[in-house]
C-alpha cells in the first residue's frame, strides 16, 4: 500500500503533466495480513511435495521417531522436514506459518502434549490441510 511520498509525486506528475517515477527508497509500504499471506505461499501448495512435521523438540526419542517420519514421507514421494531443520531470519512463529502454508499437509506427533504442536495442528486445519495425528 503506497504512503504518503507516493501520493505527493503522483500529485506533483498530474500537476506538471508529466510523468515523474517517485523514489522508492523513500517510500513507505504497508504489507497487509492478506498480503502476508500471499508472500508466505511460493508456488501452487496444491502440487506441493512437502509434509511438514509438527513434534516437541525435548522429546527424549525425538531423533528416531522423526527419523522414522522422515523415511515413511521419502517412501511416500513426499518430502517431511520439521521447522529446527530450516535456516531463517526472524521469529520462529512466522516461518512455522509460512512452512505449513507451503505444505501439502501436516503431520502432528503428540506424545508430549506440547501446545506449539496443537497449535501448528490446529493451523493447517483451519486451513482446510489434511492433519495426520500420532502418539
Amino acid at each position: 500500500k503506497p504512503g504518503p511520498l507516493h501520493n505527493d509525486a503522483f500529485r506533483a506528475a498530474s500537476k506538471n503533466k508529466q510523468l515523474v517515477m517517485p523514489d522508492i527508497k523513500r517510500m513507505q509500504f504497508t504489507i497487509t495480513p492478506k498480503g502476508w499471506k500471499a508472500l508466505s505461499v511460493t508456488g501452487n501448495q496444491h502440487q506441493s511435495r512437502k509434509a511438514f512435521i509438527a513434534m516437541s523438540f525435548r522429546y527424549e526419542n525425538r531423533a528416531e521417531v522423526q527419523s522414522a517420519i522422515e523415511e515413511a514421507c521419502r517412501e511416500s514421494g513426499w518430502e517431511g522436514f520439521t521447522i529446527d531443520k530450516e535456516e531463517f531470519l526472524g521469529g520462529i512463529t512466522d516461518e512455522i506459518i509460512a512452512k505449513i502454508n507451503q505444505s501439502r499437509f501436516v503431520i502432528a506427533e503428540f506424545t508430549e502434549n506440547k501446545h506449539g504442536v496443537y497449535y501448528e495442528a490446529g493451523y493447517a486445519a483451519g486451513l482446510g490441510k489434511q492433519v495426520i495425528y500420532i502418539v
